[in-house]
């Protein structure tokens, strides 16, 4: 092997990689893209919510905002988000866009976000958020007793 091949190939191969696992982010995030549906909620058991709220919403994601529309209210405020879709499993941070009352992009995402973890498994998307005021992510799809968890399952509108 001559010399330009020793110093070219690595570089080659790890330009390669990093421009392979790019793409995967990019295909990953884009899959969070489209409407979705709310099929199932799953609260943690001490909370005092009706279980079937929020079942029926839509939930469209086009770039970085989620729109969520309840079916006989419209549409209920606009989300922003950042995913990650690197981490294992995926994370998502979610903010209410406060746009509408003068803030500006930059502001919002200074605060503290609701921190999220994610799935998509064909047309099924799963997420799991703590209240904004538990700082700590979770690590698994569920909504035990305590963990003051929701867990929603999403399938995508065609």
């Amino acid at each position: 092997m001559n010399f330009k091949a020793l110093v070219f190939l690595p570089m080659f191969l790890l330009l390669s990689f990093f421009a392979s696992a790019e793409e995967t982010a990019k295909t990953n995030s884009t899959k969070l893209q489209g409407t979705w549906t709310i099929k199932s909620i799953l609260r943690d058991p001490r909370e005092k919510t009706d279980e079937a709220r929020g079942l029926g919403f839509k939930v469209s994601v086009t770039n970085d905002s989620i729109f969520v529309t309840a079916p006989e209210i419209g549409p209920i405020g606009p989300l922003l988000f950042r995913a990650d879709t690197n981490a294992v499993p995926a994370t998502l941070d979610i903010w209410v866009d406060e746009s509408a009352f003068g803030k500006s992009k930059q502001q919002i995402l200074s605060e503290d976000p609701v921190l999220a973890i994610y799935e998509i498994k064909g047309d099924t998307l799963k997420v799991c958020w703590a209240r904004l005021e538990d700082r700590n992510r979770p690590h698994e799809f569920a909504s035990p007793p305590g963990s003051e968890r929701t867990l929603i399952t999403l399938q995508r509108t065609r």
